[in-house]
């Protein structure tokens, strides 16, 4: 199979103030409909394997699967996504609608994810990098289609652009191809080159949120960390994996010349027979979360140990393409030949160089933390308090998934009824 990845710079941080969500709602239409009649895209989705995109706070990305024989077509057909950007306004309308009724349906769904939002608003306060990258429902239903063209006119443009493709294929014949594919597109004249702003200082802080509707509590601490050299972004990059425990939920996010990671746990109860009250376990939990990040780097303070995950982090990137996506493809280039020379850099980062780095910032000091705390309102699994009050578990038993609840789903599918392409969701939501 053939992955065609499209990275461009800028996403979130180009909204214009008010206009909250804009890049997300440009990544939609170029992802999911762009020409006017729409018998370009339908070809594109004919032809691809997969197709996905995401929007994040410096970066958009567009990701498609082919087979080698259609590489060509569809390489042009993404191409002509650049030139014949052109949504109609029914089209535009539907984009936006989608998009706002997937914004309210996360918002309800999870406390998780509002406390990763709400972390990302505390680190990064007073910037615009701590605006929620979707947007709001008030931000979302004033954009138009205006808005839409221009900001697509300013910044999806080739110079903007780090195209990487994987596969089967000649170099020599996949240089020529993206020549004249992604070459013939023009530049106009509204293109703004751009440079993301300045990043406020690094500071300590805590976020506490309340969400009677949940039955988790949920904790998590991130940590901004230098990236902004090949060989920084390396050692954030390896410290911060093989400081990830198995029961965490890790992500990362890009900033300008930083990596922001985070690491995310939750305990499930229903009840609180011993009267220890909120407030004491929400200490419970964040004191055995900092345990758990005391305990891996006790483990990769001994050589052996380092050594050991060192080798099956390396391992585990050539069985995981996702893992091995996770890397920032500017400075892949940078580095080269990565494929080729990657597992030798791996390698070459020394346990001394891990271990002062952690020392320099995994601490209490550049760590912003938060809990989200339920009230017990969902029937869930009851994880044992005593346990976690005398620290002898750490995380939580594996969950029974939550159904959607029935009116979510109803929703959902009234908006996809008069949809004839989204056949597959409206099945995966029936059944």
């Amino acid at each position: 199979l053939v992955e065609i990845l499209q990275h461009f710079d800028g996403g979130s941080v180009l909204d214009p103030p008010g206009k909250e969500g804009l890049a997300h709602l440009v990544e939609h239409l170029v992802a999911g409909a762009w020409d006017s009649d729409e018998r370009l895209h339908q070809r594109l989705k004919l032809l691809s394997l997969y197709r996905n995109a995401s929007t994040g706070l410096v970066r958009t990305v567009y990701e498609t699967w082919c087979t080698p024989e259609l590489f060509r077509e569809v390489l042009e057909l993404e191409a002509n996504s650049l030139i014949h950007f052109d949504p109609t306004h029914e089209i535009f309308q539907r984009e936006r609608f989608i998009v706002r009724q997937e914004q309210a349906l996360r918002n309800r769904w999870t406390a998780a994810r509002d406390l990763r939002v709400a972390l990302q608003q505390a680190a990064l306060a007073d910037s615009v990098y701590s605006r929620p990258i979707a947007g709001t429902d008030s931000s979302l239903a004033g954009l138009t289609r205006e808005d839409v063209l221009s900001f697509h006119r300013e910044h999806i443009a080739p110079p903007n652009l780090v195209l990487r493709i994987t596969g089967p294929l000649q170099v020599t014949d996949v240089t020529q191809e993206v020549a004249e594919t992604f070459g013939a597109v023009p530049v106009g004249s509204g293109f703004q080159p751009h440079e993301n702003p300045p990043l406020p200082p690094p500071r300590r802080s805590t976020v506490q949120l309340d969400r009677p509707d949940e039955n988790d509590l949920f904790v998590c601490i991130g940590f901004r960390l230098p990236s902004a050299s090949p060989d920084e972004y390396l050692l954030a990059f390896l410290s911060t994996k093989l400081l990830e425990g198995v029961r965490q939920r890790t992500w990362r996010w890009r900033l300008p010349g930083e990596l922001f990671w985070g690491v995310q746990a939750s305990w499930v109860y229903s009840e609180d027979p011993d009267g220890t009250g909120p407030d004491r376990l929400r200490a419970l939990a964040w004191e055995d979360m900092w345990e758990e990040l005391r305990n891996q780097i006790r483990i990769l303070a001994r050589p052996d140990s380092f050594k050991a995950k060192q080798e099956r982090f390396i391992e585990d990137l050539a069985q995981s393409p996702m893992t091995a996506r996770s890397l920032d493809p500017r400075f892949l280039f940078e580095f080269g030949y990565w494929q080729a020379r990657r597992d030798s850099m791996l390698r070459a980062v020394k346990h001394e160089e891990v271990l002062t780095f952690i020392d320099s910032f995994i601490t209490s000091d550049n760590s912003a933390s938060g809990v989200a705390h339920g009230r017990g309102s969902r029937r869930r699994v009851t994880l044992d308090l005593q346990g976690l009050k005398n620290k002898t578990t750490w995380g939580s038993p594996v969950e029974l998934p939550a159904p959607m609840p029935a009116v979510e789903a109803e929703v959902m599918l009234e908006m996809l009824s008069d949809l004839p392409e989204r056949d597959i969701e409206r099945q995966a939501l029936s059944n």
